[in-house]
C-alpha cells in the first residue's frame, strides 16, 4: 500500500480523472466546433458552386447578347449599305435629270443666241448692203426713177435674204 500513500500517485490519478472527466465535455465541444467548421466549409463550397453556376449562366447570357449584338450589327450595316445604295441611285437619277434639264436649257439658250446673232448679222448686212448700194448708185449718177430704184433694192434684198437663209 505504499503506493496509495504516495502523493504522486494521487496527483497522477487525480490528473487522469480530471482529464477523463473534462475530456468528455471538451471533446463534445471540439466535436461541435469541428462540425460547425465542417458545416461552414460545406456552406461556403455550396455557395461557391451556386456562384459559379450563376457566373456560368451570366456568361451564357453575355455570349447570347454578344451573338445577338453581332447579328444586329451586321443587320444594321447591311441595311445602311442598302440605304446608301438607294440614296446614291436616287441622287444619281436626280443629278442626271438635273444635268439633262441644264443641257436642254443651255441648248435652248445657244439656239436663241444663234438666232439673235443671225438676225442681227442679217440686219447689219442688209443695212450695209443698202448703204453700199445707195452709195454705188449715187456714185454712178444713175438717174432712174424711184420706182425702179426701189424695185432694184427690193430684188437685192430678197436675193440677200435667200443667201443668208441657206
Amino acid at each position: 500500500m505504499s503506493e496509495l500513500s504516495n502523493p504522486e500517485f494521487w496527483v497522477g490519478l487525480g490528473f487522469c480523472l480530471v482529464v477523463v472527466l473534462l475530456a468528455r465535455p471538451v471533446m463534445a465541444k471540439i466535436k461541435l466546433f469541428a462540425q460547425a467548421q465542417s458545416d461552414s466549409v460545406k456552406n461556403e463550397i455550396d455557395e461557391s458552386k451556386k456562384l459559379r453556376q450563376e457566373a456560368e449562366e451570366l456568361y451564357s447570357v453575355y455570349e447570347n447578347h454578344t451573338k445577338n449584338f453581332e447579328q444586329e450589327k451586321e443587320s444594321i450595316l447591311e441595311e445602311g449599305k442598302r440605304e446608301v445604295f438607294e440614296l446614291q441611285k436616287e441622287s444619281d437619277s436626280r443629278l442626271s435629270k438635273k444635268i439633262a434639264r441644264k443641257k436642254e436649257d443651255v441648248q435652248i439658250r445657244i439656239a436663241s443666241i444663234e438666232e439673235n446673232t443671225k438676225r442681227d448679222l442679217t440686219n447689219e448686212m442688209m443695212t450695209s448692203v443698202m448703204d453700199k448700194t445707195k452709195s454705188l448708185l449715187a456714185e454712178k449718177n444713175i438717174r432712174q426713177s424711184s420706182k425702179d430704184m426701189d424695185k432694184a433694192i427690193s430684188d437685192v434684198l430678197s436675193i440677200l435674204e435667200q443667201t443668208v437663209k441657206k
